[in-house]
């Protein structure tokens, strides 16, 4: 079993550890900044999980701001939509229903960008 250690804890992999990562990777390329740099993530090596879900806040926070002028509404929402995980799903373990979601909340919005 793959696992993630996140402070102390280890977590199992989960599909949305892939989604948040293109989350993370989407709002480097909004801003032309390495997240590592704009937040100062070097702080956060060996932290608690709480201290993760609080850089994470801060990261939403800050797409939310910048992503909107520099790219637009439609990149910005679906940065945040990676980054928040939230896919309205019920059974968050159902691949196939988060693959689906992940096309209609995410690709096919960016496709919209491409026109």
């Amino acid at each position: 079993m793959v696992a993630r250690r996140i402070g102390d804890d280890y977590v199992g992999y989960r599909r949305r550890f892939d989604i948040y990562s293109l989350g993370i990777i989407m709002f480097e390329i909004g801003t032309w900044t390495p997240v590592v740099q704009e937040m100062g993530l070097e702080k956060f090596i060996g932290r608690t999980v709480e201290d993760y879900e609080k850089l994470a806040s801060q990261i939403q926070e800050r797409a939310s701001k910048q992503l909107l002028y520099r790219m637009g509404r439609i990149y910005r929402d679906a940065t945040l939509r990676c980054l928040s995980g939230d896919f309205g799903l019920e059974d968050e373990s159902d691949g196939r229903a988060l693959q689906a979601a992940f096309e209609r909340l995410v690709v096919s919005q960016l496709e919209k960008c491409c026109a």
